[in-house]
């Protein structure tokens, strides 16, 4: 993980390949925790089951689990921001410094 936040130019211009793996994988994190906060937004705020009369219990379990969620993986998601934060202010096509 150290090599995707330092700009070490071995890991910068030579692994290129594991650079866009890794940028790959932080963007597809990222949206994940994003589409799992929005539903859990949702189920919490704007569904009122209780006052339809379909109030399960399913639902609150699934609520209590992606919040849950959130928290523990709110720092996993900084990371992930910060790697693909830099990935996308660094000129993709340099080959070296100069």
């Amino acid at each position: 993980m150290f090599l995707l936040i330092w700009d070490v130019d071995f890991y910068l211009y030579d692994l290129r390949i594991v650079r866009y793996i890794s940028f790959a994988q932080a963007l597809v994190f990222d949206a994940a925790y994003m589409m799992l906060f929005l539903l859990d937004a949702y189920m919490l705020i704007l569904v009122d089951e209780w006052a339809a009369g379909n109030g399960v219990i399913g639902n609150a379990f699934a609520v209590t689990i992606m919040s849950y969620c959130l928290i523990e993986f709110a720092p996993t998601f900084y990371v992930n921001a910060e790697i693909a934060g830099k990935e996308f202010t660094m000129n993709q096509l340099a080959w070296s410094k100069q």
